[in-house]
C-alpha cells in the first residue's frame, strides 16, 4: 500500500510508560482531508494515539509517517512539523493568560517567523472568522469557555496545517457550545483541506465525522473503515 496518499500513518506503533502498556501495536492511516472521530472509555489510549500522530510523543515501537516520510524525532524535524503541518486543539484550551486573544493566535506565526504586521493581520482575520471580531484584545480570563476554545481553534489554524488534532476539545463545554465548536472545526478543516482527527465521548459529534474508530484497553476495538464509513450505532 502506498502510504504517500495519507497525511499521517501510524505503522504498528505502541507506547509503554514503565510497566504500563498505554497503547498496543496499532496501525492507523488518515487520508488527506478526511475527518475522523476517536472514541472509547477514559484511559483506553486515545490521547496517547493522538500525541503519537502529532509527534508530541514518540512510540516505544513502530513508526509514524507524515506524507509518506518516517518521522526522525530530531528536535529540528519535530519543531518544523509543528510550525508547518500540525495544529493542536486541547480540552484545557492551553492559552497563555498574560496574552490577549489575538496575541495567543499570533504565537504560531511568531514561531514560523512571520513579520509582526503579517501575523497580526492573519490573527485578526482568523479571530473574525471564528466569530470573535469584538474580542481581539480580551484576555482569556475575560472570556467564556466557548470563546476561549474558539481562540484555540483560530490559533491551531493560523499556520494552515495539513492535520488538525483535537483532544476532547469540547469536554469542558455545555452541549450546545460543544456542537457549535465541533461544527466550526469541521467547517474550517473542509475549507482548508486539512485532515481532522477528534477525540470525543460525544456520539453526536462523532456522528458528524466521516469515520469513527473505537478504542478499548490500548487497542483499536475494530478495523477502521474507509472515509465515509462509521462505527455501528452512529449515524452520519
Amino acid at each position: 500500500m502506498n502510504d504517500e496518499q495519507y497525511i499521517v500513518v501510524a505503522d504498528a506503533v505502541s507506547r509503554r510508560f514503565g510497566n504500563v502498556q498505554a497503547l498496543l501495536p496499532t496501525t492507523l492511516r488518515i487520508e488527506r482531508g478526511e475527518t475522523l472521530a476517536v472514541m472509547g472509555p477514559s484511559g483506553c489510549g486515545k490521547t496517547t494515539l493522538i500525541n503519537l500522530l502529532g509527534a508530541l510523543d514518540r512510540p516505544t515501537a513502530g513508526r509514524v509517517l507524515f506524507r509518506g516520510i518516517p518521522l526522525s524525532y530530531s528536535d529540528r524535524d519535530v519543531t518544523d512539523l509543528h510550525r508547518r503541518d500540525v495544529g493542536f486543539v486541547f480540552q484545557g484550551f492551553a492559552l497563555i493568560p498574560s496574552l490577549t486573544a489575538v496575541e495567543n493566535v499570533e504565537l504560531t506565526l511568531v514561531a514560523r517567523g512571520d513579520n509582526p504586521a503579517t501575523r497580526r493581520r492573519t490573527a485578526e482575520r482568523l479571530m473574525d472568522e471564528v466569530g470573535l471580531g469584538q474580542y481581539h484584545h480580551r484576555f482569556p480570563e475575560e472570556m467564556s469557555g466557548g470563546q476561549r476554545q474558539r481562540v484555540a481553534i483560530a490559533r491551531a489554524l493560523a499556520h494552515q496545517p495539513a492535520l488538525i488534532l483535537a483532544d476532547e476539545p469540547t469536554g469542558n463545554l455545555d452541549q450546545q457550545t460543544s456542537r457549535a465548536i465541533a461544527g466550526l472545526l469541521i467547517e474550517r478543516a473542509a475549507e482548508t483541506g486539512a485532515a481532522l482527527a477528534v477525540v470525543t465521548h460525544d456520539p453526536g459529534i462523532a456522528g458528524r465525522m466521516g469515520r469513527i474508530i473505537q478504542m478499548c484497553d490500548g487497542a483499536l476495538a475494530e478495523t477502521p473503515g474507509r472515509p465515509g464509513s462509521a462505527a455501528a450505532g452512529f449515524s452520519q
